[in-house]
This record gives C-alpha cells, sequence and structure tokens, in this order.
C-alpha cells in the first residue's frame, strides 16, 4: 500500500520535472521501470524478474547507448531495495528474502541495456552506404 501510493506520488513529481528539463525522460522512465520491477520480483518469480530486467534494459541501452551503466543501475538496484524494504516494514513474503543474493539482478540489467547498445551499434554499421544497402 505504501510503496504504491510512492508511485502515485511519482506522477505529478515526474510531470513537473518533465516540464522543467525534458531531457529527463528516459531516466525517469527507467527509474520508474525499475522500482515496477523490484515489485514484481516481491509477488512472482525470478523468471518474470529476469525477463523484465532484460526488456526494459535493452530498450534504455538502446535509446541512449553511452549511458548504458546507468540505466543498468536503475534497473537493477531496485530488485535489493524492494526486498531491504520489505524486511525493514516486516512484509510477509513466499520466500526468505536474501538482500545480498538478490544483488544478482544487476546482472540481467547489465546485459539487457549492453544488448541493446549492441543492436544499436550494429544498425549505425548497417545504415545506407553498407555493402548490404548498396544492392
Amino acid at each position: 500500500m505504501i510503496v504504491f501510493n510512492s508511485l502515485v506520488f511519482f506522477l505529478p513529481l515526474a510531470a513537473i520535472l518533465l516540464w522543467l528539463k525534458p531531457s529527463l525522460w528516459l531516466p525517469l522512465l527507467t527509474a520508474f521501470l525499475g522500482v515496477v520491477i523490484g515489485l514484481t520480483d516481491l509477488r512472482s518469480d525470478v523468471q518474470y524478474t529476469v525477463l523484465l530486467l532484460l526488456v526494459f534494459g535493452f530498450f534504455a541501452g538502446y535509446a541512449k547507448p553511452q549511458y548504458a551503466w546507468v540505466w543498468a543501475l536503475l534497473l537493477g538496484i531496485w530488485v535489493p531495495l524492494a526486498e531491504f524494504t520489505a524486511l525493514a516494514i516486516g512484509l510477509r513474503l513466499t520466500y526468505r528474502p536474501d538482500i545480498l543474493a538478490s544483488s544478482i539482478a544487476l546482472v540481467p540489467a547489465f546485459i539487457g541495456a549492453y544488448g541493446g547498445v549492441f543492436v544499436q551499434w550494429a544498425a549505425e554499421r548497417t545504415k545506407s552506404g553498407s555493402r548490404i544497402d548498396a544492392k
């Protein structure tokens, strides 16, 4: 309940920040998706968490490849933070949270982000003028 209300509070705050500085759209979106992934991890199987980290990391890395490490951190750090918060407030989970082990969530986030960087790099290399498009 508390976390959901904080996400509702995030929307007007994000709107104000985007109005003042439109270039913050990707960091704000990535942080929001990271929080959603952290919450999803508390209630679902690890496969869903890994899939979300890979997919969202991929698209963020593709959008701005020079900051891929930032996108991976903004996505992956929320999984251990969500487990820490669950332990701190005494939330009952179906498993025993392990904050250190949940830090492994950074791995699929980095794989996804740098996968997006690779695809963006490959797309730039195959633009018009290359041998592939010369036919």
